[in-house]
């Protein structure tokens, strides 16, 4: 499949390379284990980073994204400080070929679509589940990029395994858009920044693939629609925290939802392809991805609007 991959694959190798050009990694990390389960007849892998506790325990998957790994999401993502603090279970799944298989068609162009991370994913959750390991009632799921695409897959997909969702630097590819029928209303938060040079917040081609995506606007449209939830927002704007970062947040919430599953969207003025975070960034990545905005914890965010929500489907064990 190498020598198919289209000729973004340069500039994605860069884009990658900055990432892992962090020195951090999953040996830093402590209590993180590394475990297999065998799905479809492959052996897929994930970390694990687990609160003590005999008893189960809400759980967050966190979904790379393209080239990227687990090993690479535990600094990036920075959910690590709420493991122990919130009684936390936090997995990161790898995709067999660094490519999640996100029912758009960059992802069959990278060679991703001939494999079932939509039913990997949920048997790892039955799998966590059996096992007492996770509270069924309150497992969600987030991702960034090619893995924020994949949550929407899933939301799109499984019906009463996920309390919640969230997506980083990601809308909907056109191909999902088209078949994406939710078995159910899901509460849906967004991070998006307005000057992303891989996913357009206004929408359009993928420069890196020529693949076409929804703008972020008719993402949320979309997800309002399926939600129940009618025009009126409440907008907020979050301090500027770090003003020379040269961006700021609006913080939009839907709320007014028949299914009581509300919307959430964090629009990042300036912001580029990735992660919010108070953290320093890296001047490598920044000059490829875009800005970095300061002024929130992306993972704090996330929990904060995932914390309250639980499924009432039930239907994780198959």
């Amino acid at each position: 499949m190498q020598g198919s991959r289209p000729r973004g694959a340069t500039v994605r190798a860069f884009v990658v390379a900055g990432f892992i050009s962090i020195p951090w990694g999953v040996s830093s990390a402590a209590g993180i284990t590394r475990e297999k389960l065998l799905v479809g007849g492959i052996e897929r892998e994930y970390l694990v980073s687990a609160a003590k506790s005999d008893r189960p325990r809400p759980t967050v998957l966190v979904l790379h994204g393209s080239l990227l790994n687990g090993d690479v999401m535990v600094p990036v993502m920075g959910f690590e400080p709420l493991v122990e603090r919130e009684g936390l279970v936090v997995i990161y799944p790898n995709a067999v070929a660094g490519e999640w298989n996100d029912g758009s068609a960059e992802s069959v162009q990278w060679g991703a679509g001939s494999y079932d991370d939509a039913g990997f994913l949920r048997a790892l959750v039955a799998h966590l589940v059996r096992t007492s390991f996770s509270d069924r009632a309150r497992v969600y799921v987030t991702g960034y990029s090619n893995g924020g695409v994949m949550a929407f897959r899933l939301t799109c997909e499984t019906d009463g395994i996920f309390a919640a969702a969230a997506a980083i630097a990601a809308t909907l590819p056109f191909e999902l858009a088209r078949s994406c029928r939710p078995p159910r209303p899901m509460p849906m938060l967004i991070m998006n920044g307005t000057a992303d040079p891989l996913v357009p917040f206004d929408g359009g081609k993928l420069p890196l693939s020529g693949s076409q995506a929804l703008s972020t606007e008719a993402t949320i449209s979309f997800l309002r629609k399926v939600n129940g939830c009618t025009q009126a927002v409440k907008l907020d704007e979050l301090p500027r925290a770090d003003p020379n970062d040269a961006s700021r947040v609006t913080v939009a919430n839907w709320t007014t939802c028949s299914s009581r599953a509300p919307v959430v969207l964090y629009r990042i003025e300036g912001g580029g392809h990735r992660v919010p975070s108070l953290a320093p960034g890296v001047p490598l990545v920044e000059s490829l991805v875009g800005r970095l905005n300061h002024d929130f914890d992306a993972a704090e965010a996330i929990w904060s609007f995932f914390k309250n929500k639980r499924s009432t489907g039930h239907r994780a064990q198959r």
